[in-house]
Parts: structure tokens; C-alpha cells; sequence
């Protein structure tokens, strides 16, 4: 019943902006958040700290399984659009996830595309798989994947998990026009361009010495070429 209350108060909700000491006409809340809009970046933060609240409460309330012994400051991680939720694989936990997640798309309008959604499974049985997809269909995966272009894995990484940085760079080098640049216009896009690549991954991971051979390996040719 909170949560229709809730509803009903923001669609029937208006805003009047003061502009030079001057009201502009009434605005209507019904049409909720869009991209584009000049305040959709902070409307959104606000709104998804609403997401995180919920699973707040519900935690504290048992509805959702501790995630560890220790305390954890969220289950839900957000980086521009794209939204991480850390649950357990239960049929409680799973069935209370997507109850709030429909709580919370009928307020601000940002309901979930099941469609869209991944499952990430770490450490799960047979048994446990055939839960989760009866519970809530979707593409099912194991956990080693990539999130925001870094690999996540439960055990330590290998080559194949890494060598998509260096082909990315090498996807990059056929479209300059070596033979058209100076060699200082060369030095600029390798050392801005290309190494750029490197520091979102050099932050967080510790990026192994072959890979680091391999990436100078495809530049130096891009570097003296001329």
C-alpha cells in the first residue's frame, strides 16, 4: 500500500520554477526520467539511491541473506547505467529481488528489462542453476566475464582473459595512415591514444609483463613506421 501511495503521489505531483523572481507555468510529473534530459544524470543518482535503500531495508528486515560475516556497506553497484545487484542464489532472495525491483520501477518509471539482464552464477551446482531459471528465465553465465572492461573471475587470471586489451589496440592501429603522419604525430597517438587503453586496467589489476610485450610489440612497428 506504501508503494501506491507513492506512485499516485508522483504522477499527481507538479513543480513551478523561480526564474528572475518570476514562476514559469505548472510541470507535470508523468512522463519520468528520459536520456538526454540536462538533469537526467542527477536525477538518476537520486533515484538509484532510492534502489539502494530499498535493499537496505530489506536486509535489515532478513528478508535477504547477509552476503558475508562482515558488514557490507551495499549489494547494489552502480557505474553510469549499468546496475549490479549482489544476492544470494536462494529462491527467497531471488523472488524478493525481483519484488523490489518491480516496487521500484513503478515510481520513477525505470523498470528493469529482464530481457537485458544477465545472470552471473559464482560457485553455483546443477541444482542451484535449475532454480535460478525457474524462478526468473534469463541468459544465465558463469561469473568469469567482463565488467566495465575489466575481467572478473574467481580464480586468477590467465592469458585469454587479458589478451583482449592488446587486440584492442591492434584494432586500432589500421585505421591511422602511418605513412601520412610525421614521426612526432606518431609519438602523440601512442603515447595519448594507445597507452590511454592501459590505465583504466593499470588501476585496478596488475597487468602481467607479457602483456606489456605484447602491446609494444604492435606499437614500436606503428611508432617507426614512415
Amino acid at each position: 500500500m506504501v508503494h501506491r501511495s507513492c506512485c499516485n503521489n508522483s504522477r499527481n505531483a507538479s513543480t513551478q520554477v523561480l526564474v528572475n523572481g518570476v514562476l514559469g507555468g505548472w510541470i507535470y510529473h508523468r512522463k519520468g526520467l528520459r536520456q538526454g534530459d540536462p538533469l537526467s544524470q542527477l536525477l538518476f543518482i537520486l533515484v538509484m539511491d532510492v534502489l539502494n535503500a530499498l535493499f537496505t531495508k530489506e536486509g535489515k528486515q532478513s528478508l535477504l541473506q547477509p552476503l558475508s560475516r562482515r558488514a557490507m556497506g551495499s549489494c547494489v553497484s552502480l557505474y553510469a547505467i549499468d546496475v549490479a545487484l549482489l544476492i544470494h542464489h536462494s529462491p527467497g532472495d531471488l523472488s524478493a529481488t525481483r519484488a523490489i525491483l518491480e516496487t521500484f520501477g513503478e515510481v520513477p518509471g525505470l523498470h528493469t528489462n529482464m530481457q537485458k539482464s544477465l545472470i552471473l552464477l559464482i560457485q553455483c551446482s546443477d541444482e542451484e542453476l535449475a532454480i535460478v531459471t525457474g524462478i526468473r528465465p534469463s541468459d544465465v553465465s558463469d561469473f568469469a566475464c567482463r565488467c566495465l572492461a575489466l575481467p572478473l573471475s574467481t580464480r586468477k587470471l590467465i592469458k585469454v582473459d587479458l589478451m583482449y586489451v592488446a587486440d584492442r589496440i591492434v584494432c586500432m592501429l589500421p585505421g591511422w595512415k602511418a605513412t601520412l603522419l610525421s614521426t612526432a604525430s606518431h609519438s602523440i597517438l601512442v603515447k595519448v591514444v594507445l597507452m590511454a587503453v592501459l590505465i583504466h586496467i593499470l588501476t585496478a589489476l596488475e597487468v602481467p609483463k607479457w602483456l606489456i610485450r605484447a602491446i609494444n610489440k604492435h606499437c614500436q612497428p606503428f611508432l617507426w613506421k614512415g
